[in-house]
């Protein structure tokens, strides 16, 4: 788009998309109790720890089942049903 002077002005994105015009999603964190003796498990399956809430968590998770075992009720059933829908 040009302006008046015949510079190229850039458009301005939405707040709901990116620099490039895509729609942005909003990531999805999952946290987990995960035991002391089961850290490593957990980084290998895929988790992250988060020093600031000194927690695991998954980011955007597509797979729940090797996260089931530390994840709380209501995000079992969160993510079982999620799963389900997509």
């Amino acid at each position: 788009m040009r302006n008046l002077r015949g510079f190229w002005k850039e458009p301005k994105p939405n707040d709901d998309q990116d620099d490039l015009g895509r729609t942005k999603k909003t990531p999805v964190f999952t946290y987990l109790w995960v035991p002391y003796e089961d850290r490593a498990l957990a980084k290998q399956r895929g988790a992250r720890w988060d020093p600031a809430r000194k927690q695991w968590y998954v980011k955007d998770m597509v797979n729940p089942g090797p996260f089931l075992c530390w994840m709380t009720p209501e995000a079992r059933r969160a993510s079982i049903k999620n799963a389900k829908t997509n």
